[in-house]
């Protein structure tokens, strides 16, 4: 787990995924942002070239773009995985 607070970064600037991805040992292209700030977590992953995956149980409208998956309950997120 990675706290944008550990490293002194908001959430959705590019910097903090590239800190996560560093800390993890991580791939971009294997790598998932599941989150449920469009903001923070989805516009920020989208921007660092992440796939993204958007918890939306209001269902609220995308605004510029499709994240990579969508899904209204945390339920549904192991059927992706």
């Amino acid at each position: 787990m990675i706290l944008s607070e550990d490293a002194g970064i908001q959430n959705h600037h590019k910097k903090i995924f590239d800190f996560a991805l560093k800390a993890t040992n991580s791939r971009r292209r294997e790598t998932l942002m599941i989150g449920d700030s469009w903001e923070a977590d989805i516009v920020g992953a989208y921007n660092s070239k992440i796939g993204q995956m958007w918890l939306n149980p209001g269902k609220l409208e995308v605004k510029g773009f499709t994240p990579t998956f969508m899904v209204e309950s945390l339920s549904q997120i192991k059927n992706f995985l």
